[in-house]
């Protein structure tokens, strides 16, 4: 395959996709808010696709993808090289700096980073609820200046998209994510403009939610499309959900009803309506792979786990390897389900993780720290969740 890919940081997306940052700029993919320029033809664009093409990594840009690579594990970059096995190479819109007619296939929608939720692994920039907290940090030594204020959402993209229906329409995948796209009615006006220019019939849409605002009402709109996917995030299948995730907002409880409410739902509308479950193993969530693929099993949805890569801090690696080594020998023999080809990518990532060396001192340490901090801003302490972790980071 690699001889058909240029080389081996080439990757399709800067080619045939396009990506809407909520500041208004356009980005190279969902994975980087780094700004490249007005035009998707900018010289920052043209110079990213040669870099590719020479075999280069923007080693900023294209940082997560890099670290996942260089650690041994699956990145975007990779996963959506096995979903469009083409060609590539012998199609001249695929060897070319400048665009020569390349179809855009693939938008990547990001409305706002308003979000109701403070993932603690997440930032400012995809949650404004986490502004005042991550100032509050830096203001003590820990993580970095927050640049980003509260996004609103402007609707520019469907605005564009309205002014521009001609950009439609090669687009054969939409992936909406945020803050949290169902914050407010911007992915149902999306869909109402697919259905003006009659779009949506041979359009895959996936959007990525927090579970919070989902109203199974108004999924019914999205029936009309060619492939519906929802993507909840949930990351822990017990209560460290609301330490992990949501602090309070929507707890354990709500979110296992909402699971039971869209399980029903997925039953009733099975020719449209798809499900996907997402967790990014880490530090506080090491011991809920299982538990994790058998709620998504009883519920009929793909399992999305996926290995943690920033913050460094809350990676897997900063656990005492005896503490992950046991973890191991629990999840080592388990079958993965032949249904699910994204979890059986990320299994032997996992596997392999739980037997890395520990992080070195100051990555562990500035975990325990992050954490503390965290902790008492929040009032919502470990001892409550996780005893061994707790232990682990505040002593016995």
């Amino acid at each position: 395959m690699t001889d058909n890919l240029h080389s081996d940081s080439w990757c399709p997306l800067p080619f045939n996709a396009i990506s809407f940052h909520p500041t208004g700029a356009l980005t190279r993919c969902m994975m980087s808010n780094v700004s490249m320029g007005e035009s998707y033809d900018s010289e920052q664009m043209q110079q990213l696709r040669q870099d590719m093409l020479d075999g280069k990594w923007d080693k900023e840009g294209c940082m997560s993808c890099w670290k996942k690579e260089e650690q041994g594990n699956i990145s975007q970059r990779q996963k959506w090289l096995q979903r469009n096995p083409k060609d590539f190479k012998s199609q001249e819109g695929y060897n070319n700096p400048r665009l020569t007619g390349n179809p855009i296939n693939h938008m990547f929608v990001n409305y706002s980073n308003i979000c109701n939720f403070k993932c603690r692994m997440c930032g400012p920039n995809y949650s404004n609820s986490l502004i005042p907290e991550h100032k509050h940090l830096h203001s003590i030594g820990l993580g970095k200046q927050v640049k980003v204020e509260s996004i609103k959402n402007r609707n520019f993209i469907n605005d564009y998209l309205k002014n521009n229906p001609q950009s439609l329409d090669n687009v054969n995948s939409i992936w909406i994510t945020g803050g949290e796209p169902l914050m407010d009615d911007s992915c149902y006006e999306l869909i109402n403009i697919l259905d003006t220019y009659d779009k949506s019939y041979d359009t895959d849409m996936v959007i990525t939610t927090n579970g919070s605002k989902v109203d199974l009402d108004k999924l019914q709109q999205f029936e009309t499309l060619k492939f519906f996917e929802l993507d909840l995030s949930l990351d822990a299948p017990n209560n460290m959900f609301d330490y992990m995730r949501s602090a309070g907002v929507f707890t354990w409880e709500q979110m296992h009803s909402l699971i039971d409410d869209l399980t029903h739902f997925k039953k009733e509308n099975s020719s449209w309506f798809h499900m996907c479950f997402n967790s990014s193993i880490q530090a506080f969530n090491f011991d809920t792979v299982l538990e994790f693929d058998k709620l998504c099993r009883d519920a009929g949805a793909l399992n999305n786990t996926r290995m943690l890569v920033f913050p460094e801090h809350f990676r897997l690696d900063v656990l005492p390897l005896e503490m992950r080594q046991a973890e191991f020998n629990k999840i080592k023999d388990y079958t993965v389900a032949e249904w699910d080809p994204r979890f059986k990518r990320t299994f032997t990532d996992i596997c392999k993780s739980m037997l890395q060396e520990q992080a070195n001192d100051t990555v562990v340490n500035k975990f325990k720290e992050f954490t503390k901090a965290q902790d008492t801003y929040r009032d919502m302490y470990l001892y409550d969740y996780h005893t061994q972790l707790a232990d682990f980071i505040y002593g016995k």
